[in-house]
């Protein structure tokens, strides 16, 4: 049974972190911990962070071990949220979930961009600032590419836990 998810989300992203504040500002029924992936913190619960290409896309952990990218990432968020589980049974059980991938995959392409035009600017957080420029991060032109082929890792399916009836 998971009992705890990790967000892993990008800390130098304003639209990343204006959804860190609204997934905290909803009532949870499984706790959420977020964490920007380029935080000591994040590398210390998660160390294969790199390795799961975080700067390109969004990573939730389950304090069990399971593992999902992107798209699913939300969907297991949906999940742990009181008003949005219903959400994300309909999204991961059927056809939508091909949409869903789609759309998050637009809107990630474009996170820095979506953030600029409407004003959303991240806390300045100096060290991840350094970090980031020292190690010249995909996304540093507005527009971050998602790449397919053998260099991504596979998706990771979303095992959504049974609905109690």
């Amino acid at each position: 049974m998971i009992r705890k998810l990790y967000v892993f989300y990008d800390g130098e992203c304003g639209l990343c972190r204006h959804a860190k504040a609204w997934l905290e500002s909803q009532e949870q029924w499984v706790p959420l911990q977020l964490l920007a992936y380029q935080s000591p913190e994040a590398a210390r619960i998660c160390p294969m962070l790199p390795q799961l290409q975080a700067a390109r896309e969004m990573v939730v952990m389950s304090d069990q071990g399971g593992l999902y990218r992107g798209s699913d990432g939300w969907i297991m968020c949906f999940w742990a949220l009181a008003r949005y589980r219903g959400l994300a049974y309909r999204v991961a059980g059927g056809h939508l979930r091909k949409h869903a991938a789609t759309v998050y995959r637009l809107i990630s392409e474009r996170r820095y961009s979506i953030s600029r035009i409407f004003g959303l600017r991240p806390e300045e957080i100096p060290e991840l600032r350094r970090r980031a420029t020292a190690r010249g991060l995909p996304c540093s032109t507005g527009a971050c590419p998602v790449t397919s082929g053998p260099q991504t890792p596979p998706p990771i399916p979303v095992p959504i836990p049974k609905r109690k009836e």
